[in-house]
């Protein structure tokens, strides 16, 4: 009898711990489904927060509120797409404004000043750039057609230049922009307005740029290579040092532009393109295509060519260098 009870007691003891152990376990999984919960709601919160803040008629409101994002995406990444598509969603609007204007009044002294991209378009987009990917799709640019960015530097963003590979420029207002050393390769600049703009290192590679606006750009020392630049604007640029490797300039006005040293190695189109009074001095012509250009008053100083290089009928190059 006193083993009976011995064994029964061990029993209800054995019964007692498992009880004590599955409500245990209940109310840790009660207390983890709440904390969850309230994870949840805090976060919920926190990204209305940042939404209104976005919203504001303040410029350091709407800093706050992109920066706020920012910090969400850190403590939250699995959430890290969701703040993307709202930065994305917030650049687009911001920049997207009708009647792109290039000066504004300053009404304390009547001076006309630039009217550029405000601080919080500034702090969306190095968001963007200084975002982890290691865990994460590359990050999404946001289509910029027909965006307003006259004036604005985009060139030192922090940590580096901007990667604006892909990123649809069609029709957007870049005049007198910093695009300096910018990453614009497969960019679509079709129509856009680049006039006065810096893209001194940039790398176009592949972008498309028919019928832009290029006059008095500065691409010094860009990568031109196999870019569309069909029926371009280009009086005036500087394209010295420039590399126009298999680029398409058919029918694009280079009037005046300066092409010192310029690379036209591979096949570079140059079909009916007018480059009167154009500064060639020193460029490289290898393989270029200058049948039915317009060279009239063209210097030609120094340049070099070989059998490869089509001139326009009846033309006789100087000797190549």
């Amino acid at each position: 009898m006193t083993a009976l009870a011995t064994s029964f007691g061990t029993v209800l003891a054995a019964v007692a711990a498992s009880g004590a152990l599955y409500f245990t376990g209940q109310t840790l999984q009660a207390a983890n489904t709440q904390n969850s919960l309230t994870r949840q709601t805090s976060m919920s919160d926190r990204f209305r927060a940042a939404a209104e803040q976005l919203a504001s008629d303040k410029v350091s409101v709407r800093t706050s509120g992109v920066l706020l994002l920012e910090r969400l995406a850190k403590d939250s990444p699995d959430d890290s797409g969701t703040v993307l598509e709202m930065l994305v969603s917030f650049i687009r609007n911001a920049v997207e404004t009708p009647g792109c204007r290039l000066e504004a009044t300053d009404p304390s002294n009547n001076i006309i000043v630039p009217e550029a991209v405000q601080t919080d378009v500034y702090t969306a987009f190095s968001v963007i750039q200084r975002r982890d990917t290691r865990s994460t799709e590359s990050p999404t640019l946001p289509a910029l057609s027909r965006a307003c960015f006259s004036y604005a530097n985009l060139s030192g963003i922090a940590p580096g230049p901007f990667n604006f590979a892909g990123t649809s420029f069609l029709r957007a207002v870049l005049q007198r922009a910093d695009l300096s050393r910018a990453n614009l390769t497969n960019a679509i600049l079709t129509s856009a307005d680049l006039t006065e703009a810096n893209l001194t290192d940039a790398d176009l590679t592949g972008a498309r740029v028919a019928l832009a606006k290029l006059t008095h750009a500065k691409l010094v020392r860009a990568n031109l290579t196999g870019v569309k630049l069909t029926q371009a604007d280009m009086y005036g640029a500087n394209l010295s040092e420039a590399n126009l490797t298999d680029m398409q300039l058919s029918l694009a006005n280079l009037t005046r532009a300066d092409l010192t040293r310029a690379k036209f190695s591979g096949y570079t189109d140059l079909y009916d393109a007018n480059l009167t009074s154009a500064n060639l001095t020193g460029a490289n012509l290898a393989g270029a295509n200058l049948t039915s250009a317009n060279l009239t008053g063209a210097n030609l100083t120094d340049i070099r060519y070989d059998q490869r290089t089509r001139w326009p009928e009846g033309f006789t190059p100087p000797p190549s260098r």
